[in-house]
């Protein structure tokens, strides 16, 4: 449904996107996700059709970008990070006015747009006086009011609170029921859960293309554990460096706590610990594992953050 091959783009010699290619079924959500600088918001433009790729293909419905972009650009919704927004108008006059340009038959679908965001309480207030939270919900109403196929949602979750981000996921999901969504991210905790592809940027370049569940797979056999350990930290250190890698920070009175990641078993690793006639009061698999796979992936050994992000911002300029 969504065709996406070779985009590239380039700003003079530097290359900000280099040949990203995938697809989107129908009722998929696909989150794109990469440090700032990776060249999410400017595959997000090209797609969205503000910004002119340099060389590719995307098609949606068999609607080209390049050779049809009237058409192309009604089969697509966008809200970008910063969404522009009227606050002299209440929501339906700003839907309105957003439903007129798109050519749809102005004000028949703010109500049920309006319902769709969990707006409806909120339909004649003014702009200025919504929560952020709420602005974001009012973003997406603007990107879904003409029906797209494709709804681009760029950085939909950050800045709000942890009910927020909850019931964000579920509306989110609530539209691949309609549409096909591609949203951006640079904390994979952000859209856990809320994602059937994820591809990872780094430097302008897809390096990983997977299900998160995939990439829980990954930490399988590489399992990280928080402990609190007492005893000698030589003693401490030549029972657990055989089981992975082992950071120990001392605290008083002989405790250490003691970050380990390895092939092992929780079970496992207690009982080494114990038959080295150490002592252990807490032992916790970490949660951040899955945030720390896929800050490796999309940093990797030699990421030039700093070039990245001025090929963002001149993108954005």
């Amino acid at each position: 449904m969504i065709q996406v091959q070779g985009l590239t783009k380039f700003y003079g010699q530097r290359c900000a996107v280099r040949n990203v290619s995938f697809a989107l079924d129908r009722g998929q959500v696909v989150g794109l996700l990469g440090l700032n600088g990776s060249g999410k918001t400017t595959i997000l433009r090209m797609l969205a059709g503000d910004l002119e790729p340099s060389a590719g293909l995307v098609r949606v419905l068999d609607r080209d970008l390049l050779d049809q972009p009237k058409a192309y650009r009604q089969e697509v919704g966008f809200l970008p990070d910063r969404v522009p927004l009227y606050p002299d108008l209440n929501v339906r006059e700003y839907l309105d006015y957003l439903a007129r340009l798109r050519g749809s038959v102005g004000g028949e679908r703010v109500p049920e747009v309006c319902e769709r965001v969990d707006l409806a309480h909120y339909i004649d207030e003014p702009i200025v006086n919504l929560s952020h939270g709420y602005r974001k919900r009012l973003g997406i109403a603007s990107a879904i009011i003409h029906k797209p196929s494709l709804v681009i949602l760029d950085e939909p979750i950050s800045g709000l609170d942890p009910i927020q981000i909850v019931e964000m996921r579920k509306l989110i999901r609530d539209l691949a029921t309609e549409h096909s969504v591609l949203l951006s991210s640079h904390f994979l905790s952000e859209i856990s859960q809320t994602c059937d592809q994820l591809l990872v940027l780094k430097e302008g370049e897809i390096v990983a293309q997977e299900s998160e569940a995939s990439l829980q797979s990954r930490l399988s056999n590489e399992a990280a554990f928080d402990l609190t350990v007492h005893g000698d930290e030589p003693a401490i250190q030549n029972c657990l460096s055989p089981l992975g890698e082992v950071q120990i920070s001392p605290r008083t009175g002989g405790t250490f706590e003691v970050r380990l990641q390895g092939a092992v078993e929780g079970q496992d690793l207690a009982k080494a610990i114990v038959n080295a006639g150490l002592g252990l009061s807490r032992l916790q698999a970490s949660t951040s594992g899955l945030e720390s796979l896929f800050m490796a992936i999309a940093q990797g050994p030699e990421t030039d953050v700093e070039n990245e992000t001025k090929v963002e911002n001149e993108v954005n300029e």
